[in-house]
């Protein structure tokens, strides 16, 4: 709906609920074209008073605005261009400051862009909320919002009475800085927030992106943890009573992220097939491209116990505490990030060779795999961790361990008995 009157126009805007009053240059006093919102909100009250509705008087508001600067205009005529001596005061100070650099109206327009956004002022707090939701919406992932939301609310939180556009970098930095985490966190934190901020200007909530122009931090070297063998059986034998099973066999055995497992159906998990493997659509992968994961026997054998597959791999909705509740209990020491996976990476690369890794891993290039994990685990560790079956014991993998990686293979059966 638009009303215009002689250069005047009054335009509402249904999707924020407001008037948007637009003067044309020929009618205003420098010339300028000018434009004033008004939202609906900001008249619940008097509308109520009033028995009309609130975007009535919005309008009747807006079009007064209008009405006044028209004869502010007519009124102020040559006058409106002489300064009073306190402004005059002021203009030669602000020329000085500048000291031709830029002009005073630059400045003036500078002023505006950063202290005014284009829409309605929004507080952090509220805008963060906001963007939770969109992603959420959007069908992002749990895990990728868990880890947005950490720095945001944060930031939100140490600046809680602030909008939008009147976060500096500064305040951002030492936000930061106060997290006390890794260069690498650091960095991956400010592109969270820079994203962020670009999306609430895509909202008309501000003008500049303060986060984009945090320097990055020298990225780290990541140390890559994993599992040996026996704990691996013993996180395997402990997710029985989790109902974790499939996704403890599934992260050791194929590498699969966890969020990767979290979207995978039974249906995409070959078993009966002359090659068992999992195919992983590009909808679930995390890099957008489909990938098939060969399944090793140990993992086809593990699978094959468990009655009812139907449905989705891991039904749970609360995997991650679920799980940290399992390796605690199991583990004994502290949990390497990603220790699954990178369990996974290290000893098919031993196995099987970089390319055959990277492939099943999902990199982008057989020099990642190279790098970080084939010199992690020895051939025998590899052997011995491909070859724990479903009946396999402590014992047993002990005395799997001992054997020289030479004279067994991974279908090679595990003897039963241990030699003291």
């Amino acid at each position: 709906m638009r009303k215009k009157t002689s250069g005047i126009s009054v335009r509402l805007e249904k999707k924020h609920k407001r008037w948007c009053v637009r003067i044309s240059a020929t009618l205003t006093p420098n010339n300028r074209e000018q434009k004033k919102r008004f939202p609906w909100v900001a008249y619940e009250q008097e509308a109520v008073e009033k028995n009309v509705t609130s975007s009535a008087i919005a309008f009747l508001a807006a079009k007064k605005w209008a009405t006044e600067q028209n004869l502010k205009k007519v009124a102020m005529g040559v006058a409106g261009f002489t300064l009073s001596p306190a402004a005059n005061t002021d203009a030669c100070a602000a020329t000085r400051l500048l000291d031709g650099r830029a002009t005073l109206l630059e400045a003036a327009e500078e002023l505006i862009r950063l202290r005014f956004p284009r829409g309605d002022k929004k507080l952090l707090s509220e805008a963060v909320e906001t963007y939770l939701l969109e992603l959420k919406n959007l069908g992002r992932s749990p895990i990728y919002i868990r880890g947005v939301d950490d720095p945001l609310r944060g930031l939100a939180k140490s600046c809680p009475t602030k909008h939008v556009h009147e976060i500096a970098r500064e305040e951002i930095e030492k936000f930061l800085d106060s997290r006390k985490c890794s260069n690498n966190g650091y960095n991956h934190y400010a592109q969270d927030i820079a994203r962020f901020w670009r999306w609430a200007g895509r909202q008309g909530w501000t003008n500049t992106n303060p986060a984009a122009t945090i320097p990055e931090k020298s990225q780290q070297p990541t140390e890559i943890g994993i599992l040996t063998p026996p704990e691996a059986l013993r996180l395997l034998t402990a997710a029985k009573e989790h109902a974790l099973l499939p996704f403890v066999i599934l992260g050791l055995f194929t590498g699969l992220r966890s969020e990767e497992l979290c979207r995978l159906t039974w249906d995409k998990v070959l078993l009966e097939d002359e090659e068992p493997r999992v195919l992983l659509p590009a909808r679930s992968s995390k890099d957008h491209e489909f990938r098939g994961i060969d399944l090793p026997e140990n993992a086809v054998s593990w699978l094959k116990t468990i009655p009812f597959r139907v449905g989705n791999v891991v039904p749970l909705s609360r995997v991650a505490d679920s799980f940290t509740l399992l390796h605690q209990k199991c583990l004994g020491r502290p949990w390497p990030r990603n220790a699954m996976r990178h369990s996974f990476v290290s000893y098919i690369a031993r196995l099987q060779g970089e390319s055959k890794a990277a492939e099943a891993a999902g990199h982008e290039s057989v020099r990642m795999t190279r790098q970080h994990y084939k010199a992690l685990v020895t051939k025998r560790a590899a052997v011995a961790y491909f070859g724990i079956q479903p009946t396999t014991t402590p014992a047993e993998l002990a005395l799997l361990l001992a054997v020289p990686a030479g004279q067994l293979t991974v279908t090679q059966p595990i003897p039963m008995k241990a030699t003291a």
